[in-house]
């Protein structure tokens, strides 16, 4: 294979790989295949109502992982340079995803029946 980058080959099955992925999962959200009941509420407690500390859980996660994939976009180094890696994560991220993950536990270990 002369002439062809090996990295550029692999960059591009990756990106490739994770569309595809992507793309499965979406369609079987859609078509109702992946079971997203009980992903806001405790089934064996309440039925319908929406649990807040799993609402804060899913919102908090969603956030914090569209803000390191924006820290990762915005780096100035290329996966090419020596000695580029991935951004340290800001502590503030890690003090909002641990309370938002404390308040889970703690209303989870409050609702056993």
């Amino acid at each position: 294979m002369s002439g062809v980058d090996v990295s550029k080959v692999v960059e591009i099955f990756f990106i490739g790989w994770m569309v595809a992925l992507f793309s499965v999962v979406m369609i079987k959200l859609l078509r109702g295949d992946i079971n997203m009941a009980g992903l806001l509420n405790t089934p064996q407690v309440s039925n319908s109502d929406i649990d807040l500390e799993r609402l804060v859980l899913v919102i908090s996660t969603l956030i914090a992982a569209i803000y390191y994939i924006m820290l990762t976009m915005e780096m100035t180094c290329f996966p090419d340079v020596p000695g580029c890696r991935l951004p340290d994560v800001p502590d503030e991220l890690l003090m909002i995803l641990g309370g938002s993950h404390s308040a889970y536990l703690t209303g989870k270990i409050f609702r056993q029946p």
